[in-house]
């Protein structure tokens, strides 16, 4: 059984945990973050995060960052049981990404071009894959991927448009104090896709 719900205070230590070791290598490459700091920053700059529950286990968190109304950074951390339960995982996201479609033309961000496995998936469920480019903290190669309302099939997504759920900004302001109270660096942003977002469309 498939949930995705929205996200709840101990998602992000469980993910963290259990996160795969892509993701670890991908979100260090990119910021020099942890685990749990890149659940915890990606929650606070996010209008909407979900948690995506397989068979009552925790396969991922994502969500997006609105740079405008019609444009937004996504982002999907992982755990290890989207490697037990691909199918069942890979078909709940690209029926998400139809839904947030119907809200954002169009989603991008920058991946790890180290993490073939996420790659190849991307563009299995439509995602335009750029050449790798020097990128982060360590200048190493990142696929810059974006996929775009007009070359998706959004038709029969079970979403309304407009805004997401009420409630979720102001969890994400809660996310956001708590992450501030401990002396955190201040936020930061893939802001290179942001660029590159704003430049193509």
């Amino acid at each position: 059984m498939v949930r995705v719900r929205p996200h709840a205070a101990l998602d992000g230590p469980e993910l963290a945990r259990r996160m795969r070791v892509r993701d670890c290598d991908e979100v260090w490459a990119s910021d020099h973050q942890i685990p749990l700091e890149a659940i915890e920053v990606a929650c606070c700059v996010s209008e909407f995060v979900r948690t995506i529950v397989i068979d009552g286990e925790i396969a991922a968190m994502f969500g997006v960052r609105a740079i405008r109304p019609e444009v937004g950074i996504i982002w999907l951390l992982t755990t290890d049981t989207v490697d037990r339960k691909p199918c069942a995982f890979w078909r709940t996201m690209k029926t998400e990404l139809l839904r947030l479609l119907r809200v954002y033309p169009a989603l991008a961000n920058m991946v790890d071009a180290r993490y073939t496995q996420a790659v190849e998936s991307l563009r299995r469920v439509g995602f335009t894959v750029h050449p790798a480019e020097s990128y982060g903290e360590d200048g190493l190669p990142f696929h810059f991927c974006v996929i775009r309302r007009s070359n998706a099939n959004c038709t029969g997504a079970s979403a309304q448009g407009g805004r997401v759920e009420d409630g979720q900004e102001r969890q994400t302001e809660e996310a956001k104090g708590r992450y501030l109270e401990r002396g955190a660096r201040p936020l930061r942003v893939r802001r290179h896709a942001q660029e590159r977002l704003e430049a193509a469309t």
